[in-house]
């Protein structure tokens, strides 16, 4: 099998040359390989709607390229008419907020509108995957979001008239039989006692859950602002607020250099020398966000 090399702020990562996914969904396919199963079709069909959308919409606000944004669509339309299902490659047992998948679908797409617009698959440019395709999107979003329309299209399209069939044939049924005597049941509940069992015993360990939270943990909790805000300050996430202005990798980069040295990320950057003091301390003002 031949294989590429890609590189991001964690490093090279050999992959498939026939792949379209990239690093970070090679990462997580060879950190997670847990089950074999990936998620089924109409997750992955959602997912790819919210993309398509997503990109349409940052390009009318003028945040994305017109040409970008063309490819990224005509990409998600693809992934939704499955012609990339052998691609999403991460197992559903992966950790956090299914970022693993996001990222699969980012590459994938990324790839894709990387080939319409070059004629090469794969890379990070003129497409990037953090910076276009998963532009003012979060996993913890759009994933719960790709699960209710995955769900609700399911039920839509296929639970509900696959009950209308079960409905008319026992419609069916009842008017065949409607003259044959036969043994009735009193009632269709079975196993009420064991439910009423599990059900108020559920409740009752809730409410003393509840209760032991509150007293013993909740009520005595009480905030040291100052150290609050020293570790807002120290903590890497404030290189997200960079990507904006310096872009996915360069921010990651940073990261990257702030842990391994042990400074902040303003202490990084300043010197990096990348930003004027000015923006930087406008940039990474995060009580804004409060």
């Amino acid at each position: 099998m031949a294989f590429r090399i890609e590189s991001d702020s964690m490093g090279e990562v050999r992959i498939p040359e026939s792949a379209y996914y990239g690093s970070q969904t090679q990462r997580a396919r060879d950190n997670f390989p847990i089950s074999g199963r990936t998620f089924p079709p109409a997750l992955i069909g959602a997912l790819a709607q919210i993309k398509e959308h997503a990109a349409a919409v940052n390009r009318d606000l003028g945040l994305l390229d017109g040409k970008v944004a063309a490819a990224l669509i005509q990409a998600a339309k693809e992934v939704r008419e499955r012609r990339f299902d052998d691609q999403f490659v991460v197992d559903v047992f992966q950790p956090g907020s299914g970022t693993s998948t996001n990222m699969n679908m980012n590459e994938i797409l990324a790839s894709r509108a990387n080939e319409i617009l070059t004629g090469r698959k794969g890379g990070r440019s003129p497409v990037h995957p953090n910076d276009h395709a998963n532009l003012g999107q979060s996993s913890n979003d759009i994933i719960p979001s790709a699960i209710h329309i995955a769900a609700s299209l399911s039920i839509r399209n296929e639970l509900i008239p696959a009950l209308h069939i079960l409905q008319n044939a026992l419609y069916s049924k009842a008017q065949a039989f409607a003259g044959i005597s036969k043994i009735g049941r009193t009632h269709l509940q079975d196993a009420l006692p064991v439910i009423a069992d599990n059900l108020l015993g559920s409740i009752s360990l809730l409410t003393a859950a509840a209760r032991v939270f509150a007293g013993k943990c909740i009520e005595g909790i009480t905030a040291n602002a100052d150290i609050c805000e020293a570790n807002i300050e120290k903590s890497l996430a404030l290189a997200t607020l960079l990507i904006p202005h310096i872009g996915y990798d360069q921010a990651a980069s940073l990261a990257k250099q702030a842990h391994d040295s042990g400074k902040t990320i303003r202490e990084t950057v300043k010197e990096a020398g990348i930003l004027p003091d000015d923006d930087l301390n406008r940039i990474l003002k995060w009580n804004r966000t409060i």
